[in-house]
């Protein structure tokens, strides 16, 4: 009988003892209250310093900049287009439809500028007030689950994915203003060179013209200005067919200063900022890819290998 009441009490002390384990381990809940002080310094200082333009103020005035020069040579396009337009022949016509075209291309970078300014401060405010708050909460709950559950390394995955996914999108496009910024200092001197080129155009041939005696007053719109440039032109080589030669010379360099202006800015407005986050997110996904495949690797416990399970 003793044998058989040690047996009982054996057997009832082992149904009770694992009821009296903590379900959380210390460790579990170390890493949950840590998550949940993460997420709470991402949405109240975090968000708020990288969503102020503030924190940008050197990348937004490097836009602003690059906004400016944009519309120069958007600007300076048309009127180079309608000062060929006018002049004397078809000679320049077809010129002056590609200076033309190039207006709507700057239209196309410049707009992409202005989104580049806005996401500034609009991913701070959604990767660091609701990407990492998120992904905190739910690494708090894969830290909860137990190990054998399948959802744990799901979440897990899932919320360090977005988070550096996240991250690198916001930090990229700081990173491409400024590395774009180094590029474009090569050519600036270039490209003013276009834009201030037609400026002098179109503000010296109106004088000219009046230095021919015809005693007109210079003209104060715009068509009247672009024609005193051709005009110009005209009394400054002497005759008709000669101003058709000159026109024609100056409009070729015009074209190939636009064209290469546009292949400049397309680069580091269009293709940089595309290309830099692509690369760095492969890049992440080889690491992540390499990090949580050996995480995968390695053998889970079953709820009948953990220590104090009977099997």
């Amino acid at each position: 009988m003793d044998t058989i009441e040690r047996a009982d009490q054996i057997a009832r002390h082992e149904r009770v003892e694992p009821d009296r384990r903590p379900r959380f381990s210390q460790a579990q809940l170390a890493s949950v209250v840590v998550l949940l002080l993460l997420a709470v310094l991402s949405v109240t200082v975090l968000a708020r310093t990288f969503s102020t333009p503030q924190t940008y103020a050197h990348q937004i005035e490097v836009l602003d900049q690059k906004k400016g020069t944009v519309m120069g040579l958007s600007v300076s396009s048309a009127i180079a287009s309608t000062t060929i337009s006018l002049a004397p022949g078809d000679a320049g016509s077809a010129i002056s439809d590609q200076l033309a075209g190039f207006s709507k291309d700057f239209t196309i970078i410049l707009g992409a500028i202005l989104l580049e300014k806005y996401l500034l401060t609009t991913l701070g405010f959604v990767v660091f007030g609701i990407i990492i708050p998120i992904c905190c909460a739910m690494g708090a709950l894969s830290a909860l689950l137990p190990r054998y559950n399948q959802w744990k390394g799901i979440l897990f995955a899932f919320s360090v994915h977005l988070v550096l996914i996240g991250v690198v999108v916001w930090g990229s496009i700081p990173a491409t203003v400024m590395l774009t910024d180094k590029i474009q200092e090569t050519y600036d001197e270039s490209i003013n060179a276009a834009i201030e080129s037609v400026d002098q155009t179109t503000v010296e041939a109106p004088a000219a013209e009046n230095s021919t005696g015809s005693g007109e007053n210079v003209p104060q719109d715009l068509m009247g200005q672009l024609s005193g440039a051709v005009n110009g032109a005209v009394s400054a080589v002497g005759d008709a067919a000669s101003a058709v030669g000159n026109v024609t010379t100056w409009a070729q360099d015009k074209l190939s200063a636009f064209v290469e202006s546009l292949a400049v800015m397309a680069v580091t407005t269009l293709v940089i900022p595309v290309l830099v986050p692509l690369a760095a997110l492969y890049i992440v996904k080889l690491a992540l890819t390499s990090a949580l495949g050996a995480r995968a690797a390695a053998p889970v416990a079953r709820p009948h290998e953990l220590p104090g399970k009977r099997a």
